[in-house]
């Protein structure tokens, strides 16, 4: 055994400084004394406000009510917390004091064994012996294993601190949590997190307080200098952005300016736009000037394409989570500018970024909510729009939009503004113009059919009165609509079942004529689209083959007898063929009216007179015999071209 001393055993102290929780400790608990004075305070008139009388007596005593609340509610969690750091306090000071004094008999051990050591072993006979020294090297383990004893009780201590310390930690932290501070997101601080909290339990100051935290993040967003700054800006204030006042007032600050700033950055970073998502879609349902100022984020009118940027930067949002309130209030600007510009924002940009109106309707999908539908089709400009631009699904989504506002009770109200834009192109005095893309509606068509089919009063009321305003638009509209055959296998059966057993005040006959003329009325409808396709067609062909002729007479050594074949294959490979126009359609007329209303109510009765009320209503000029059209004008495209109604015109 050696007679050398080991090195001592560390002794550090416990972490924790005595003075910082002993001042917090004060600091809490001058906290908790003015927090109860304050609750004692407003326990007195709490329950009345001297003074007041009436409504502002009870308006004043629920701000005190609820002010009270607040104080008891900070003040329960500043005395849990007082009493976690304070036994925290105590534990660490008294580890402290401990590990000096074993730090102090540590020195005193080493010291004093040191000095026996020096008067019974002599360096030099030891290095020059093999023997130890029995009483030295008792000594030395004596001093080793009172040190060893010291080192566990060390260990001891500071497992008591941390485990003590953890403890005090769990009761700071639900404290915290009582006060909001739990529930930061995106590394927010933790003091905007309590003053949200407390904001939000505060009827009257709270207002104020919310307000001067969005305005803050605006300025915030407004000095920042970078893509990067702003996404920084947005993520660490997420959790604030996610209370629609504080968003509120972010919007308001920034305006119109300043939020078309950030969605034009949103349209190229995902980072600005989840914050974005965050931020607007709560600004969306704020009750400040926000929503309006979302509305009205795209000007339809400026050519420029800074605003189709800021359109594609609406998308990204929506697609980021932006919800569906949100999508809903920015989808009739998106539809408006459209329709302004002639074209889509994504086809005026060459970003290849997703059509921004296709992913704000898959939001209000996705979301399943009937009335955020209902919303967006409830009017028939917004039909018109709707239906005028090119999907890339041919209008699947829009069908599905159909489908999902008629499960909540405004069916109806959806079908009526369908059929009315369809529809009032088509009343007397009207262009004539119908702008339904034919493979969008084509897909919408059905879905709108069985709507009809579930609500078929929106049909029988204006078939009964069909010079009632607005009654034209609608049935010139179920007209088209019942030209789609699909769609009128599914109305058709509907409506005839009505006239076979009448509601009450409805006449079966009646009925059956009446809608005998919008049965004849489609036939005229399908008749004239027909010939409009067929013209088109022809318009379309001999635009290519003139174009087509004079790209083969360019090559040298070509047989002209072979030019008309080549070119005619030409066309054949791309569609094209001889355009026939649909046969004149055979209408059933007043008789027909009358024969329908003999074989669903059993007698003629008023038919007759319904059929011609409902023509007279409609006005639809009664197609002519194929020979009497005339031909189409397919030595003048340019002048198609112009009117812009030729598929070539679209392809250019």
């Amino acid at each position: 055994m050696s007679t050398v001393l080991p090195p001592p055993v560390p002794l550090p102290d416990p972490e924790g400084d005595p003075g910082a929780l002993a001042a917090a400790v004060d600091g809490l608990a001058g906290a908790g004394f003015v927090l109860g004075l304050l609750e004692a305070h407003l326990a007195g008139p709490a329950a009345r406000a001297p003074g007041w009388l009436g409504a502002d007596s009870a308006a004043a005593a629920a701000e005190v009510g609820a002010t009270r609340q607040v104080v008891g509610a900070v003040q329960d969690a500043v005395t849990r917390a007082l009493g976690a750091l304070a036994r925290h306090r105590d534990t660490v000071a008294a580890a402290r004091a401990r590990t000096a004094v074993l730090r102090d008999r540590q020195d005193a051990a080493f010291a004093d064994a040191q000095l026996r050591l020096a008067t019974r072993v002599d360096p030099a006979a030891q290095l020059s012996s093999v023997t130890e020294d029995p009483v030295a090297a008792a000594l030395v383990a004596e001093v080793a294993a009172a040190d060893a004893d010291r080192a566990a009780e060390h260990a001891a201590l500071l497992a008591s601190v941390g485990e003590d310390g953890a403890a005090a930690a769990t009761v700071l932290l639900a404290a915290a949590a009582d006060l909001g501070a739990g529930g930061v997101r995106g590394g927010g601080p933790a003091a905007d997190a309590v003053r949200l909290h407390l904001a939000l339990l505060l009827p009257g100051h709270g207002a104020s307080v919310r307000a001067g935290l969005g305005t803050g993040i605006a300025d915030e967003l407004t000095a920042a200098t970078g893509t990067g700054q702003v996404r920084a800006v947005l993520e660490q204030h997420a959790g604030l952005l996610a209370d629609p006042l504080v968003a509120g007032a972010v919007v308001e600050r920034l305006g119109g300016p300043g939020l078309q700033q950030l969605l034009l950055l949103a349209g190229s970073d995902d980072g600005v736009a989840r914050g974005l998502a965050v931020a607007l879609t709560a600004a969306a349902s704020s009750p400040t000037r926000a929503p309006g100022l979302l509305s009205a984020v795209l000007d339809p009118l400026d050519p420029d394409g800074v605003p189709d940027q800021v359109a594609l930067g609406t998308g990204a949002v929506v697609a980021a989570g932006g919800g569906a309130a949100l999508a809903a209030r920015w989808l009739p600007s998106l539809l408006a500018r459209e329709r302004e510009q002639g074209q889509r924002a994504v086809d005026r940009t060459a970003s290849g970024a997703a059509d921004p109106v296709a992913v704000v309707v898959g939001s209000v999908l996705a979301s399943g909510h009937p009335e955020v539908a209902a919303g967006l089709l409830d009017t028939p400009a917004a039909w018109s729009a709707l239906l005028s631009r090119t999907w890339s699904d041919d209008g699947a989504a829009l069908a599905e939009l159909v489908a999902l506002a008629a499960r909540g009770g405004s069916g109806p109200v959806v079908a009526t503004a369908a059929l009315t834009s369809v529809g009032a192109p088509l009343v007397p005095g009207a262009e004539h113009v119908v702008t339904a893309l034919p493979g969008t509606w084509s897909r919408a068509a059905p879905a709108l059919a069985a709507v009809v089919a579930a609500h078929p009063d929106l049909l029988v009321s204006r078939l009964a009165d069909p010079a009632a305003p607005g009654a034209a638009a609608v049935l010139a509209g179920a007209a088209v609509l019942l030209a789609e055959v699909p769609a009128a296998r599914v109305v058709v059966p509907v409506v005839e079942a009505l006239a076979v057993a009448p509601p009450a005040g409805v006449d079966g006959a009646v009925l059956a004529g009446a809608f005998t003329a919008v049965r004849d009325h489609a036939s005229t409808v399908a008749h004239l689209v027909g010939c409009a396709r067929a013209d088109a067609g022809a318009v379309d062909e001999q635009f290519l083959r003139t174009e087509a002729e004079l790209a083969f007479s360019l090559v040298p050594g070509e047989p002209v007898m072979v030019l008309g074949s080549a070119v005619d294959t030409v066309l054949g490979r791309a569609g094209f063929g001889v355009p026939d126009r649909p046969a004149a359609p055979s209408l059933l007329g007043p008789g027909g009216a009358s024969a329908a209303a003999v074989r669903l109510a059993g007698r003629p009765g008023g038919a007759g007179l319904a059929y011609e009320q409902v023509l007279r209503a409609l006005r639809l000029p009664a197609p002519l015999p194929v020979e009497a059209l005339a031909p189409p004008d397919v030595l003048s495209p340019l002048g198609e071209l112009r009117r812009g109604g030729s598929p070539v015109a679209r392809l250019l």
